[in-house]
């Protein structure tokens, strides 16, 4: 048996327990006599496609270290999730308070009856020149469509 310089395993040895990690049976301790020899300098030809396979798991990247946070900090930032959020809501809240209006001839109006009345007279008043547009005008006059929106828009708050 020759023996390969400097290296535990034989050729042949290397040879079977190539044979064998192929076949998913070698320990860890195996792989590493199959690495080191792999690894050597003057290597035979017969072994560059194994030492290509051994070289492509070695160049993975290094799994990266999870690092845990103490549960006092995770309490911590839990908290100050929580009191950011509570100023948002109270900021956002004092904000909507703010009754809802809208501009007519320049003037801030509040009262939805008379939004209501301009909208109707304004709707009254389109001309449609399409017949299916024409339908769908007199939907929108006849069924209330103009107070259900207003109604929809004086609940929402901004």
């Amino acid at each position: 048996m020759k023996k390969i310089k400097q290296h535990i395993i034989t050729v042949q040895e290397a040879e079977k327990l190539i044979e064998k990690y192929y076949e998913g049976e070698t320990s860890v301790a195996e792989e590493k006599q199959i690495h080191q020899f792999l690894s050597q300098k003057n290597l035979p030809e017969q072994f560059e496609a194994e030492k290509a396979i051994f070289g492509y798991f070695e160049s993975e990247k290094p799994k990266k270290k999870v690092y845990k946070l103490p549960a006092q900090l995770k309490w911590i930032t839990s908290a100050a999730a929580v009191a950011g959020i509570a100023v948002f809501s109270l900021i956002f809240v004092n904000q909507s308070n703010a009754s809802n209006y809208a501009y007519i001839d320049g003037v801030k109006t509040t009262n939805k009856w008379i939004i209501k009345n301009l909208a109707q007279s304004t709707v009254k008043n389109l001309v449609a020149e399409n017949t299916e547009l024409e339908t769908t005008l007199e939907n929108i006059r006849g069924n209330n469509v103009i107070e259900a929106q207003l109604d929809v828009f004086s609940e929402i708050e901004f």
